[in-house]
């Protein structure tokens, strides 16, 4: 089993009235092999992972949404502060 991750982006949001762009990571699991191929089949495929960090010389954590565990809803979890841009059509 290995993770893939892979840079879906870069987005703005804003936090104290200053606007900073973060990445946008997608992280997905690869279970390879036969069971890779029946995880799907049997609804045992985790889904992918998204999370955003702002760079720099400290990168930080800002905001992800995930799964907990196969099966169960996708959490959001983020900062308090950052304000996003409206969605446009998406919904995230």
């Amino acid at each position: 089993m290995k993770l893939d991750v892979t840079v879906a982006g870069r987005e703005r949001f804003s936090t104290g009235g200053v606007s900073r762009t973060v990445i946008h990571y997608v992280i997905a699991v690869d279970i390879g092999g036969i069971k890779g191929v029946i995880a799907p089949l049997v609804s045992k495929q985790p889904p992918d992972s998204h999370v955003w960090i702002l760079g720099g010389d400290v990168p930080a954590f800002v905001k992800s949404e995930q799964s907990l565990y196969i099966g169960g809803p996708v959490w959001r979890t983020e900062l308090v502060s950052p304000v996003w841009p409206k969605p446009r059509g998406g919904d995230r």
